[in-house]
């Protein structure tokens, strides 16, 4: 006869099979116990005696709320525990926000230490001598603001017909993959024309310059790159900024920054953010204290902890998908903690 539920929605399961859905929760999980029989009014001075059950989950729906989390896994199983507001409309790979290799997500600064000439662990006068003599070091060690900015030229040479990079005219293969080889020379092309880094590394005013020369050879619709265009406001300015970008295709390059040892939290998972009450879910070998990186998304996820929903960031960094709380990171907004503004 199937469950009826309190919108009038009729739930029905294969009396053949134990798990009705093939979500791995039987369907007794799912449904659970009857709690309560009675006789219940239902209207014209009647009453109907009616079973109830606690349904932790829709049994006939392997994903109840259509989340993209199956009920088995799903802590909140009957409300959305989060779905992307806006994200870069990659037309070559909607799981990657920059192929290379079919296997790196943009790229990552550490594929350059094998090329320098001087070693990790550099500390002191001796750090500052290889920044000054070796570029391999400084892409290295401080090249992750050349990197974000090669990353957005690709991206949106890749995205854009009739779009040409700063000095080629791309290479891409038909399916949107560079290969890593052409990357690297091509980071190396930027670094050593364009977006020049000294021994702290990359200055802000020169990826607002290069990326300005870049939109504007390309006759962009959007031309103004301003960095620290909102400064320390409230988080609904900085995400109605943030999203229009996105929803333009135009990935944001943003930094964090502190002297403190307080790093910006990077979490695999979007839902390890509010599960997390230590640093276990946190990529250890990937924390970032001073740090340019590159959104590609905005997400919402509930947070059973402060019992709200709340935004998180999706990034690259290193070659991988991470994600960051929103209201953290602006919390922690200055003029080095910031991002470039295209409009």
């Amino acid at each position: 006869a199937g469950m009826k539920l309190p919108n009038g929605q009729i739930v029905y399961t294969d009396v053949n099979k134990t798990d009705t859905d093939g979500d791995g929760l039987s369907d007794f999980q799912e449904t659970g116990i009857i709690y309560n029989i009675d006789d219940r009014y239902i209207g014209n001075g009647e009453t109907k005696r009616v079973q109830y059950f606690q349904m932790r989950s829709n049994p006939a729906n392997a994903d109840t709320d259509g989340d993209g989390i199956t009920d088995d896994v799903d802590t909140m199983p009957w409300a959305m525990d989060h779905y992307t507001v806006v994200s870069l409309d990659n037309q070559y790979n909607s799981a990657r926000y920059l192929d290379i290799d079919g296997q790196y997500n943009g790229g990552d600064q550490g594929w350059w230490s094998a090329k320098a000439t001087y070693k990790n662990g550099l500390e002191g006068t001796k750090r500052i001598d290889a920044l000054k003599k070796d570029k391999y070091y400084r892409l290295w060690q401080i090249g992750c603001g050349v990197i974000a900015l090669s990353d957005v030229e690709l991206y949106m040479t890749m995205q854009n017909s009739g779009y040409h990079l700063s000095y080629s005219n791309g290479f891409t293969d038909a399916n949107g993959v560079c290969t890593k080889t052409d990357y690297m020379d091509y980071v190396e092309k930027l670094y050593d024309n364009k977006y020049i880094i000294v021994n702290t590394g990359l200055y802000p005013w020169r990826m607002e310059s290069g990326l300005t020369e870049f939109l504007a050879k390309n006759n962009s619709p959007y031309q103004n790159v301003i960095w620290a265009k909102l400064g320390s406001v409230e988080q609904a300015a900085i995400l109605t900024d943030i999203s229009t970008m996105l929803s333009h295709n135009i990935p944001v390059v943003f930094s964090y920054y502190t002297t403190s040892d307080t790093a910006i939290e990077m979490f695999y998972d979007v839902m390890q953010i509010p599960a997390a009450e230590t640093d276990s879910n946190i990529d250890p070998d990937n924390k970032a204290t001073a740090h340019y990186m590159t959104m590609t998304g905005i997400e919402k996820y509930w947070s059973p902890r402060e019992n709200k929903y709340k935004y998180a960031i999706k990034l690259v960094s290193w070659g991988k998908d991470y994600y960051a709380d929103l209201s953290s990171y602006i919390a922690k907004m200055n003029y080095f903690t910031n991002y470039l503004s295209v409009f």
